[in-house]
């Protein structure tokens, strides 16, 4: 290159636009950092008249949405709580594309404050299917943190401040029959499945024999606790599981289904992370 291009070169000067693209995203990744240094709740409850939104949230640790933490509704992956780009809380559906949409979202900006912080009002999205009141009675609470004394510790807690979690039954005495299991797993865990899957019915159903005798002779061991799981699978697997079991791959002609990425296996999620085990 000679003398005579280098005077001809001139510096392109950038757009207002292309400016506040780069400030635009400095913004977000600065955001993100602090939250990532935030002490972020696991859990997100929220209740109202919005009964589409009701329900359990769940942190998902490696993502954020414009340089916010997500809570992904349990037992809904696809609806979660994000900010959008506007600084204000979202409940929508996301993934990208036409399926991404706003449900509801914050009166005002978030200015960095976390979702269950907020005393705002809501406002229904252009994404719901009911329009019919634009203002929505929402209320969102830390999950983790106990309600009778929000968190300074009382007897309910036992001083904690936590939310407890459920007590496994027959720790002292094994039940003496199939019945009486499916009754005492109900009284200690359907509240909690109901909170976490609103809607859902939960109804005793019928086992094989085998099956039946085989779990109430677990339950007679010392070091047997009876703990609740979730496991997907399809309807038409539903009367074979009831007759035989959960069976490992590869058993009683079972086959892999949807991988098996920790090895062959049978694949169940823990209470309250119900999205685990959705197709």
């Amino acid at each position: 290159m000679d003398g005579d291009t280098q005077l001809q070169m001139k510096t392109r000067i950038p757009t207002a636009q292309e400016i506040q693209v780069v400030a635009d995203l400095q913004l977000a990744a600065k955001q993100e950092e602090e939250a990532r240094g935030r002490l972020l709740p696991r859990f997100l409850q929220v209740d109202g008249n919005a009964e589409k939104l009701a329900g359990r949230y769940q942190l998902l640790a490696t993502k954020y949405k414009n340089g916010q933490p997500v809570w992904c509704k349990c037992g809904s992956p696809a609806q979660a709580i994000y900010s959008d780009t506007d600084g204000r809380w979202v409940f929508g559906l996301v993934g990208g594309g036409p399926q991404e949409r706003c449900l509801a979202c914050s009166e005002i900006p978030h200015h960095g404050q976390l979702p269950h912080k907020m005393e705002v009002e809501w406002r229904r999205g252009p994404g719901a299917a009911d329009n019919s009141e634009e203002f929505l009675k929402i209320t969102i609470r830390d999950a983790d943190i106990c309600v009778a004394c929000n968190g300074a510790g009382c007897k309910t807690c036992l001083g904690t401040g936590k939310a407890l979690q459920p007590t496994a039954p027959f720790q002292k005495k094994p039940p003496e029959s199939f019945q009486e299991l499916q009754k005492g797993f109900l009284d200690a865990y359907g509240k909690w499945i109901r909170y976490e899957l609103p809607g859902v019915q939960l109804v005793p159903t019928q086992v094989g024999g085998r099956v039946e005798q085989g779990i109430l002779t677990s339950m007679r061991k010392e070091d047997v606790q009876l703990q609740p799981a979730y496991h997907g699978t399809l309807r038409k697997n539903f009367d074979s599981i009831q007759r035989n079991g959960l069976l490992v791959p590869g058993t009683g002609g079972v086959t892999v289904a949807n991988g098996s990425a920790h090895g062959v296996g049978i694949y169940t999620a823990k209470l309250g992370a119900s999205r685990l085990s959705q197709g």
